[in-house]
């Protein structure tokens, strides 16, 4: 994308939303956020993970930290969802850094 165009769209965010506080961007191939990192190193292809932050995370934890807890609700990794099949069969490749 032209640097311009890029430049513009930034402008155009910041008038629109950053009046309370200033909208931070940021530029490259790898982008934290939130804890997960976003890596458009491969053209076409996105990789998102959360190594750093899970690494921290433990790492911070208190050492007393014991039990066993269940969660809210079943996770079956093994069964994709339905709106997980429809975006596979349109076969979206969309990458910003791909030039």
């Amino acid at each position: 994308m032209e640097e311009k165009f890029i430049k513009d769209i930034i402008r155009c965010l910041s008038e629109r939303f950053g009046k309370e506080s200033p909208l931070t961007t940021s530029r490259g191939k790898v982008l934290v956020y939130l804890g997960l990192t976003l890596d458009y190193s491969v053209c076409g292809r996105v990789k998102f993970s959360m190594y750093e932050y899970v690494k921290k995370l433990v790492e911070e934890a208190p050492e007393d930290m014991t039990g066993v807890t269940k969660t809210p609700q079943e996770i079956t990794c093994s069964q994709p969802t339905q709106t997980a099949t429809n975006y596979q069969r349109k076969q979206h490749r969309f990458s910003p850094y791909c030039h």
